[in-house]
């Protein structure tokens, strides 16, 4: 996603960076719901409008 600021992505590079960390076998369930985590307080925090869509 870089060198694109959090706040300029849109809800379609959002939710193609999570399905892809959802195919990732290498992690376990409970670091993708971190992941999904993370990716929320960072958009909020960049006050991102695609912030309220991850769920």
């Amino acid at each position: 996603m870089q060198p694109r600021r959090l706040a300029e992505l849109t809800p379609a590079d959002i939710d193609c960076y999570l399905a892809a960390q959802g195919r990732n076998t290498g992690l376990r369930p409970w670091q993708l719901v971190q992941i999904v985590d993370a990716m929320q307080m960072l958009g909020q925090t960049a006050e991102a409008a695609w912030a309220v869509r991850v769920e």
